[in-house]
């Protein structure tokens, strides 16, 4: 009675609120279950669940931010991500591996357009291929 008024998630993914499907809606591989940070998903697959970093780009931290100017970017990258993922249409996802921490590495196109080519458009992120990380609290305090 309580879940009557609720619609469920596409089949295999129960009543789980779902930011996103992967691929789409009406054929869901995965499902995004939430956003971590601005490069950081939570993917729950018909298979397996998990977080997911997001390749191509960087963006500042809110875990544990260096400073509030990166806290501050760092949410907004995370509200745009979401934003991003809710809108889009199809969602393309592309293996890449797996990082030190045993996340999955992800490439994600979003209605065929690279993510990190969007994140980067919108000043909330750097290019990045893995290697050291910027410092987003001397890189702000740049500009």
């Amino acid at each position: 009675m309580l879940l009557a008024g609720c619609s469920p998630g596409p089949p295999g993914f129960g009543l789980t609120p779902a930011i996103a499907y992967i691929p789409t809606r009406d054929a869901p591989v995965c499902m995004v279950s939430r956003i971590v940070d601005g490069d950081t998903i939570t993917l729950n697959c018909r298979t397996s669940d998990g977080n997911a970093r997001l390749v191509g780009f960087d963006t500042p931290e809110t875990y544990r931010p260096g400073c509030s100017a990166e806290n501050r970017l760092g949410q907004r990258a995370k509200i745009y991500l979401e934003q991003q993922l809710r809108q889009a249409k199809v969602i393309d996802p592309t293996i890449r591996g797996k990082d030190k921490y045993g996340r999955v590495l992800v490439q994600l196109k979003l209605d065929g357009v690279d993510l990190a080519d969007v994140m980067v458009s919108a000043g909330l992120a750097v290019r990045y291929n893995g290697a050291k990380r910027i410092n987003w609290c001397a890189k702000l305090a740049a500009t």
